[in-house]
């Protein structure tokens, strides 16, 4: 039996990672992922879901980011997963509440496996 061998060019493969071809690929998700976190982001003053956009940048291949520059982005992300769950990456947030009746705000899959493994 014979057998196949493949060889690659890297200088051609880094140049294919950073083609416009490979760009247009990306641009459509990003920009679905842009969307999705604009519609679902928390809305207080607008600033922060109004500071959300795509971005395009060249590493050692074609990237497109999705950000957010408001400079309270950070700490809306870290309570919320907004940019984590437009990604689909991320469960939505919902209330738990323990059994002292105390509520806590945690993913739909944390407060599955809570309820999993409560006893009554």
């Amino acid at each position: 039996m014979a057998r196949t061998r493949v060889t690659l060019i890297h200088s051609e493969v880094e140049a294919m990672l950073k083609s416009a071809g490979v760009r247009a690929v990306l641009v459509g998700p990003a920009d679905r992922v842009e969307a999705a976190a604009k519609a679902s982001a928390p809305v207080a003053s607008g600033a922060y879901r109004d500071s959300i956009h795509r971005e395009s940048a060249t590493t050692d291949r074609a990237v497109e980011l999705v950000v957010a520059d408001d400079p309270k982005s950070r700490i809306i992300e870290s309570r919320t997963g907004n940019l984590a769950r437009a990604l689909g990456g991320g469960s939505p947030m919902v209330y738990y509440v323990r059994k002292d009746g105390t509520r806590i705000r945690v993913t739909q899959k944390q407060a599955d496996n809570y309820s999993r493994n409560r006893t009554t």
